[in-house]
């Protein structure tokens, strides 16, 4: 039963207050059609919009299956209106972007029914009205009465108890009318049917009971109720609620009803999108590049430690005052002071080994230690300079790909294989090729003469002679013994870089890791180096004190040339310590070598600090500042665009809430809730969103190209403008973000309108 009783309503305050209704009060039955008559402005329209629940009575109380409304809220009304009643509109109310059965639907998708089931059941509604063959034309390719047919089925399509059609054949010529007025007589059957209309023919024919009104009372009740409630008492359906598919759905369809406008708006907020994409593409690039320059720049991406490093030690604080007036003197002060430390690298080394092998191509230990070298010419044996020869990278992977094999095969793996190092231009300075025995015909030595050449490196005990508590070196006509008891080491392959850039290997000679570890050993159990980890004080190659420049050979990590000997430690390095005295780490990349950096500063934390050289900090940290800088100036622009862009799209999604009143109304009136219509408005944000995103990614990827293409052409520099896929969906996500902000305020607008004044909006 639905039962009002004395309803009042109020239009406006105080002066300019309308009294609508003056205390109407009325009982419907379960099943009953009931024609409302009376002239313009008597309060019909709002007596029905009172009963649909699109409007609030001032006063009274409306009960519904016995319960008053009196407390009802927003999302008891939505549901009301979702589950119980079903309106049919005097203009029909169809959404014009929508077809047929998606208009029909409407109802459906507020209530969680699956979509084939919200499609047969409104299949089923408009097979009831005779409009099965419509199901998917628009409502603009229907005649009035078609429409308002479909309005009908709209109205059925949720089962509701009660049928509210406010003059439902007033647009309609009279043989139309006479099938609504069918149609709606049919329906009174099994459900309450309330109509307001002016025709008084045609509510005597077809209605049960008529209620005339006039200045907002009812005057004459044909046919009263005053019976038990017929009504179910148990509150029907669950709460309404619309999905945020849904509401993507209903905008994207009303987006593309609009395309020009749709393609317009979302260019138009891509502006600033495009700005900073190209910005942040620009900077990806450079700093991609600075990555690129310093990796393949090997001296600047290592990071070295060495086991003698530099110490400042501040001296006296200058004074305060500078240029001092009235002074009768000089003052003396201490000045700074440069010091030479040594570092302990056998525990960071073992360190570094465990820690930083995924991070590193490579981890080359140098050990300072001396290796002597003799090359046969004959019955010559000549004694070959060390200084061009360098231990070579372990990562044969890495310099498979960096290095061309110009003559050989491969890379030195075992103690016996070595390689010789060219230039880019095939080169090698005269007196290094002279020094490894090479001597040039015609300018040019054949690789033929090359490879294969042999080499043998002396161990300490073939190297040295003890006479008299001394170890003196083997002299020339004792070669012969050291070189026949020798390593032998011959030349596999000739390398050169695939790059100018790459100087990971040394030109000259590189050996095995291989070679180092075997030297290692057995110089570590050498005679000359037992005797000389026992004598502190002398040196027992030259019988000298340490300190008063005592000549040696091979304390220069090298080895070959005289060096100074003035400390046990650098002595006990050359003779084969195996504490290393150079620790080199090659980086995958900057990330990488970033990382190894931090893995040092963590072990300085906790142990006796130790220094290292990362020069490429200093100079990527420069470049990479003035890149930021120039890119946080560039995206402030852009931002400023974006806001622009942003406010001007708030005001684009606000006319759609203007455009789209009415549909507003249709939806509160079916049941949706003030968040569902906020919802709409934010789903369409976010499409634009989307769109706007997409629209600035790809027109960013096309500005890139013209960017790489002018920058390659004009420096020789290609890919300096990359725009990542993660900076791609940054932006997408920005773009969305920006829009759901923009759209707030308007969604908010569109929300709060009421629904019975949403419908009557044009």
């Amino acid at each position: 039963m639905l039962q009002l009783n004395e309803i009042k309503k109020t239009y406006g305050e105080k002066e300019a207050a309308v009294e609508a209704l003056k205390g109407v009060s009325l009982s419907f039955r379960r099943a009953e059609f009931v024609s409302v008559l009376g002239p313009s402005g008597c309060g019909k329209t709002t007596l029905l919009n009172i009963i649909g629940g699109l409007d609030r009575y001032t006063s009274g109380d409306l009960s519904i299956n016995g319960v008053s409304t009196k407390d009802y809220r927003d999302r008891d009304w939505d549901t009301y209106r979702n589950h119980t009643v079903g309106f049919v509109f005097q203009s029909y109310n169809l959404i014009p972007h929508q077809t047929v059965l998606e208009n029909v639907e409407l109802t459906l998708t507020l209530c969680g029914i699956t979509a084939a089931e919200r499609k047969r059941r409104a299949k089923e509604a408009l097979k009831a009205v005779g409009l099965e063959e419509k199901i998917n034309k628009k409502p603009s390719e229907l005649s009035g009465g078609q429409m308002q047919r479909v309005s009908i089925a709209r109205a059925l399509v949720g089962n509701p108890e009660i049928v509210l059609a406010d003059e439902p054949t007033g647009a309609l010529d009279s043989e139309t009318s006479e099938t609504v007025m069918q149609i709606l007589k049919e329906i009174s059957k099994t459900k309450l049917v309330i109509m307001v209309t002016h025709n008084p023919d045609l509510a005597e024919r077809y209605s049960d009971r008529i209620v005339k009104m006039l200045d907002g009372r009812v005057v004459e009740d044909t046919n009263p109720y005053e019976g038990e409630s017929s009504f179910s008492q148990e509150k029907k359906g669950k709460n309404s609620a619309m999905s945020f598919l849904t509401a993507l759905y209903l905008s994207g369809k009303n987006l593309l009803s609009k395309k020009r406008r749709t393609t317009v708006t979302s260019f138009a907020a891509s502006i600033g999108l495009i700005g900073i994409a190209v910005i942040l593409s620009i900077s990806n690039g450079m700093s991609a590049y600075i990555e690129s320059s310093m990796l393949d720049n090997a001296s600047l991406q290592q990071v070295i430690l060495r086991s003698t490093t530099t110490v400042y030690e501040q001296g006296e604080e200058t004074p305060a005052v500078k240029f001092p007036e009235g002074t009768t003197g000089v003052t003396p002060y201490e000045a700074q002071t440069v010091k030479n430390k040594r570092q302990d690298l056998s525990a960071i080394s073992e360190y570094l080994k465990e820690e930083a092998e995924e991070l590193t191509l490579d981890i080359a230990l140098s050990y300072g230690m001396q290796m002597p070298i003799l090359y046969r010419d004959g019955e010559t044996y000549l004694p070959i300079p060390s200084d061009s020869w360098s231990e070579c990278l372990g990562n044969a992977a890495y310099l498979a790909e960096k290095y061309t094999v110009l003559a050989g095969e491969g890379f030195p793996q075992e103690k016996g294989e070595i390689s010789l190092v060219v230039d880019e231009y095939n080169r090698l300075p005269a007196a290094t090729l002279t020094s490894l025995g090479f001597f040039a015909e015609n300018g040019e030595i054949a690789y033929s003469e090359i490879v294969g050449r042999e080499y043998r490196v002396i161990a300490n005990d073939d190297w040295y002679v003890e006479e008299n508590g001394i170890f003196r070196t083997k002299g020339t006509t004792e070669s012969q013994s050291a070189y026949e008891r020798g390593i032998s080491v011959k030349i596999k392959s000739v390398l050169r870089a695939t790059s100018e850039d790459i100087s990971y290997l040394s030109e000259g000679i590189v050996y095995s890791k291989q070679l180092t570890e075997f030297l290692l050993e057995q110089n570590g159990a050498s005679k000359v180096y037992l005797a000389q980890l026992e004598n502190k004080e002398t040196d027992v190659t030259t019988g000298m004190p340490f300190g008063n420049g005592s000549m040696d050979v091979g304390t220069d990590y090298g080895g070959g040339m005289p060096s100074f000997s003035t400390t046990h430690e650098d002595k006990l390095a050359s003779l084969g310590a195996p504490s290393p005295s150079c620790i080199v780490l090659y980086p995958l990349d900057v990330n990488a070598k970033e990382e190894i950096v931090g893995l040092i500063d963590r072990w300085n934390e906790t142990h006796e600090p130790i220094g290292y050289l990362d020069l490429s900090n200093a100079v990527s940290a420069a470049l990479g500042s003035l890149v930021n800088i120039v890119t946080y100036v560039l995206v402030a622009f852009s931002v400023l665009s974006l806001v622009i862009s942003s406010i001007m799209i708030a005001i684009i999604i606000y006319a759609s809430v203007i455009e789209r009143t009415k549909e507003i109304g249709v939806l509160r009136s079916v049941g949706a809730r003030k968040k569902d219509i906020s919802r709409v408005f934010r789903a369409e944000a976010v499409i634009l969103g989307g769109l706007s995103g997409g629209v600035a990614v790809l027109v960013s990827c096309l500005l890139n190209g013209t960017i790489n293409l002018l920058i390659g052409k004009m420096v020789g520099v290609s890919s300096i403008a990359t725009l990542s896929p993660l900076t791609a969906l940054f932006l997408v996500a920005l773009s969305i973000v920006l829009l759901l902000i923009a759209s707030l305020i308007p969604a908010k607008i569109a929300s709060k309108k009421q629904p019975a004044i949403a419908l009557r909006t044009e």
